[in-house]
């Protein structure tokens, strides 16, 4: 390994991550001399010093020692999803080119659920966006002032979450539209938007949980969050639950939107995400008290309660559904 080789690399990441040499020497637990020495090509770090370097960069060592400069450059580039995000908007204005010209109409089959997919799709765009450039993460959601993170592996996160947001935004965007002009019947528009959502949703939490282990610099928080996420995927499965039975029932007895039935269903659908919040808000508060006093965490009796009223209110509008 070439000590001078070596030394542009950590110098290339630490300023690819606006690190100054006396914040990653904070971060290694070394002088401000020893970095220099490193960049330098004076001397080079052990394998062990190695590895805390590829940990706080979230690169593997590999990269570190054998990877080419230029990838190691192109760390948080956005180049891919600022081609998907613009793919995605061009392919939007085609399918309002196309329902005009050719079928004299805007088909809401297909505006509705595209509309709503690049909606989503701009909102995470651009707010990751700022968050990456400008180490903004306040308006993340999940995202707490007290916990420390680490924020190269935090960007890491977040960029490959709008990666992967912007890949599927434009691939369901196409099959929307491709769907909207041939001979389907009106619901499928809702099913798809639905997988869109589950998929969605799904892709943060795995993504998240899969950079888990090197984010956060404090192992209570690392315990904390770890015990969150049985109770993250409870809460998005019942979430799941409530999209699914009202796709379905709305579409099997034909309830419009606008009407009086829809009302209704939105009355039942109001309280089950109200008890779902409350179920989740006191589990994750009774985390923290788990931790604190250094216990096992166990399923509270309130979040029982809680996921029972759900089930009852989702068979309250299967039944109400069916009488209209």
């Amino acid at each position: 390994m070439e000590e001078k080789n070596f030394g542009d690399k950590i110098k290339l990441l630490r300023n690819k991550n606006k690190m100054t040499q006396e914040d990653l020497a904070k971060e290694l637990n070394v002088t401000r001399q020893a970095i220099s020495n490193w960049e330098r090509g004076i001397t080079i770090p052990d394998i062990n010093m190695i590895n805390n370097i590829s940990r706080i960069f979230s690169i593997t060592i590999d990269e570190i020692i054998t990877g080419e400069t230029k990838k190691i450059q192109k760390k948080f580039e956005r180049k891919s999803s600022f081609i998907l995000y613009i793919s995605s908007i061009i392919l939007f204005i085609l399918n309002i080119v196309i329902s005009t010209v050719i079928y004299k109409e805007i088909k809401i089959v297909t505006i509705f659920p595209v509309s709503i997919i690049l909606f989503i799709e701009t909102i995470i765009f651009f707010t990751f966006g700022n968050a990456i450039k400008n180490d903004n993460f306040s308006v993340i959601a999940g995202y707490d002032r007290k916990i420390q993170y680490n924020k190269i592996v935090l960007k890491k996160i977040l960029a490959s979450i709008e990666n992967h947001i912007m890949i599927t935004s434009t691939i369901f965007i196409f099959l929307m539209i491709i769907l909207g002009h041939i001979s389907t019947p009106d619901f499928i528009g809702g099913i798809i938007l639905l997988i869109y959502v589950m998929e969605f949703l799904s892709s943060i939490i795995i993504i998240n949980m899969k950079n888990q282990e090197f984010l956060y610099k404090d192992t209570e928080d690392l315990i904390q969050a770890k015990m969150s996420n049985k109770i993250v995927i409870g809460f998005i499965i019942f979430f799941f639950m409530i999209l699914g039975v009202t796709t379905f029932t709305m579409e099997y007895y034909n309830i419009e939107n606008n009407t009086p039935e829809a009302m209704i269903m939105i009355s039942i659908i109001i309280p089950y995400i109200i008890f779902l919040l409350i179920g989740l808000l006191y589990e994750q508060k009774k985390v923290k008290e788990y931790i604190k006093k250094n216990k096992n965490y166990s399923i509270s009796k309130l979040a029982y309660i809680t996921m029972s009223i759900c089930i009852v209110l989702l068979i309250i509008m299967v039944v109400v559904a069916s009488k209209f």
